[in-house]
């Protein structure tokens, strides 16, 4: 992957002062943690494993990445952009509508590791718009995916289906007729 490659001395030189933490747990993290050591950056990355806290953990950050390749709507992206982190991740499943790429941070298609690596140096080496990103991430988090908003769309889907239900119950066929029930009418 990057081991003996320039990205290896540009990621070292460009992160002398930055810890990056990998939290949770799973089959991968004994090759990560291999990773890291032959990149000879072991001694900046942490290994949380699970983590009970993660507000906490939240405060202590500057950035988050969701670096899957399969996902739905990922609680942890939208855990971080409320509290006013910028998240560069992949675009998948469900997290393009959480992420506003340029807006509240960037998205990057999976598997494109030199991309996500590039687009998170970015951001920190550009704090004011590292800080833009977080303000625009937590507005997002509060005002499309709050708890009374989710509530209100919920709400609104339920009674647009009750509205649509008597009309449903009121058709001249409220299932399709099928070959087997065709062939036990001709039976009879």
């Amino acid at each position: 992957m990057w081991a003996g490659s320039p990205r290896r001395s540009i990621l070292r030189s460009s992160c002398a002062r930055r810890r990056f933490v990998v939290i949770g747990d799973g089959p991968l993290r004994g090759d990560l943690e291999s990773l890291a050591a032959r990149l000879c950056i072991a001694d900046a990355v942490t290994f949380t494993g699970e983590c009970d806290d993660m507000a906490a953990r939240y405060h202590s950050l500057d950035v988050v990445l969701s670096t899957s390749w399969h996902e739905g709507t990922p609680l942890a992206v939208l855990e971080a952009m409320a509290c006013a982190l910028p998240v560069v991740a992949t675009e998948v499943g469900g997290v393009p509508e959480l992420v506003v790429s340029g807006t509240t941070g960037w998205l990057t298609p999976a598997g494109d590791e030199v991309e996500m690596a590039e687009r998170t140096l970015s951001l920190l080496q550009a704090p004011e718009t590292m800080q833009r990103f977080g303000r625009a991430a937590r507005e997002r988090a509060r005002t499309l995916f709050s708890l009374d908003e989710q509530a209100q769309r919920s709400a609104a889907l339920l009674s647009r289906l009750a509205c649509e239900a008597p009309r449903a119950r009121g058709s001249a066929s409220p299932r399709p007729t099928l070959a087997a029930d065709r062939d036990a009418a001709a039976a009879s």
